[in-house]
């Protein structure tokens, strides 16, 4: 990169712009991660917690390369996820990286939500906290009320459920 990054210095015209356009990019790229460094040593305080859910990162800390606050951002909290994506995704990511998945729900499991109706574009995930049948359960989640609120809700129905990740 060093040797390429010499050789475009000595560019001129179009290919010298095309250079200080990378370096200009770079630099922000850099200041962005370190905003969302920022944020998340910031986040854990920030988090407001509804009905007696579980915290993030409540058994201790992991791999999370998810926006602050969402609802990926907290399951990833909670469970190691080794892929990427938005929610909607996770379902297929999951299965290509081998994780197990089905329509029960399982205390533990994450549970993925279609996009559209009472979500978002982006779907929704949340983290299985209790069984209370074979189509209700309860679920700990992030920013289904708003963007850094944490919540425990019950879930009477299959209804929006693409799967269970086990």
């Amino acid at each position: 990169q060093q040797q390429l990054q010499a050789y475009a210095s000595n560019l001129s015209g179009m290919a010298g712009g095309l250079g200080a356009q990378l370096q200009s990019i770079e630099g922000k790229i850099e200041q962005v991660r370190a905003e969302q460094a920022a944020a998340r040593a910031a986040a854990i305080g920030a988090v407001r917690i509804l009905g007696g859910a579980l915290p993030p990162f409540a058994y201790g800390p992991k791999d999370d390369w998810f926006p602050w606050g969402q609802c990926t951002w907290y399951v990833a909290s909670l469970r190691n996820v080794s892929w990427n994506g938005d929610a909607w995704q996770w379902a297929a990511t999951a299965a290509a990286a081998g994780m197990s998945e089905g329509m029960q729900p399982r205390a533990g499991a994450i549970v993925v939500f279609n996009r559209g109706g009472a979500y978002s574009q982006f779907g929704h995930v949340a983290y299985v906290v209790g069984v209370n049948g074979p189509t209700s359960f309860t679920v700990d989640e992030g920013n289904y009320y708003s963007l850094g609120v944490v919540d425990q809700r019950y879930i009477g129905s299959l209804a929006g459920v693409e799967a269970f990740i086990y």
